[in-house]
């Protein structure tokens, strides 16, 4: 499955300038909603569907580079990522760098030009 990094500096709600986790924490008849989420500088940009149950779950994983972070994750399957710009994953990306460590099991994608971890994939 792909994992999102989920902060309020990475995801609002699309169309809106907020984090919506308090919204969506107490609000049950929601089916489904589009979160939109990226980079800094806007290179890296991508919108995940989120669907209940309701409140969302998410991951607060203790590898090294999250906890460091404080991040925590919203995992939605690979159907539901929708890359908008900047998402090349290949090796050569010119916008998105890769970093590895431990087991590999998780491929961390950053930009490369402001640095910030948007997404990866386990």
């Amino acid at each position: 499955p792909r994992h999102c990094c989920r902060s309020q500096s990475t995801m609002a709600a699309e169309g809106e300038g907020g984090a919506v986790a308090a919204a969506l924490a107490t609000d049950e008849t929601v089916e489904e909603v589009r979160l939109a989420g990226g980079c800094h500088c806007g290179d890296v940009r991508f919108v995940v569907r989120v669907r209940g149950p309701w409140p969302l779950t998410l991951v607060d994983c203790n590898c090294t580079v999250c906890t460091k972070k404080a991040i925590l994750h919203l995992v939605v399957a690979p159907e539901d990522f929708e890359a908008v710009q900047g998402c090349d994953e290949a090796p050569e990306s010119e916008t998105l760098a890769l970093y590895m460590f431990g087991t590999n099991a998780a491929k961390h994608r950053f930009c490369r030009r402001c640095g910030i971890h948007s997404f990866y994939r386990a």
